[in-house]
């Protein structure tokens, strides 16, 4: 009698579980998420916007997905956008991935705080390298010792532009912390 009563109301237990999933609304369904590309629309950060929210809404069926292009400030002014919107999981956003480096070396109009950000995941990967001539350096000691050097990059806000700069800066708090 015993093994009885335990059967039934396992089989209770599990026919309620499949009734009550099968009957619950996807959080995303129904509900309009927003892609925030910190640059303007064309480019590569713009382009992996679109792609991603053509599959979330094909992954997510029954929402709605946006994407709103928020350039200028070296991705900046997007970024802090992204960061003043709601924690509620609608709001995602694509950008330079130097933006973090942005807050390390103190650029002028940063409002975010990126280790309060959670990031899911990267479209890309890259490689930097800085090159030299050698008539000027012959080693790394030589490029350290340097009263100054010109150093090409892209525009504020790249990649290549704030790793220069944060290693500038960390070059130049080694030289005055060994003077």
């Amino acid at each position: 009698m015993r093994r009885k009563t335990l059967f039934c109301l396992t089989i209770l237990f599990v026919a309620v579980l499949f009734v009550s999933v099968g009957h619950t609304k996807p959080f995303y369904q129904g509900k309009i998420m927003k892609i925030i590309v910190t640059s303007t629309p064309g480019g590569g950060t713009d382009y992996y916007a679109r792609i991603m929210g053509k599959f979330m809404k094909k992954y997510l069926p029954g929402s709605t997905i946006i994407v709103k292009n928020k350039p200028g400030g070296g991705n900046i002014i997007g970024m802090n956008e992204l960061y003043r919107s709601r924690p509620d999981g609608l709001t995602f956003g694509t950008f330079n991935r130097a933006i973090g480096i942005a807050q390390i070396v103190g650029l002028k109009g940063v409002k975010f705080d990126f280790q309060r950000l959670s990031w899911l995941g990267s479209a890309t990967s890259e490689l930097y390298s800085l090159l030299v001539r050698s008539d000027n350096y012959k080693n790394i000691d030589d490029f350290l010792k340097a009263d100054y050097a010109r150093i090409a990059t892209n525009g504020v806000g790249t990649l290549s532009y704030l790793s220069t700069l944060l290693f500038y800066q960390s070059v130049h708090s080694v030289n005055q912390q060994s003077a």
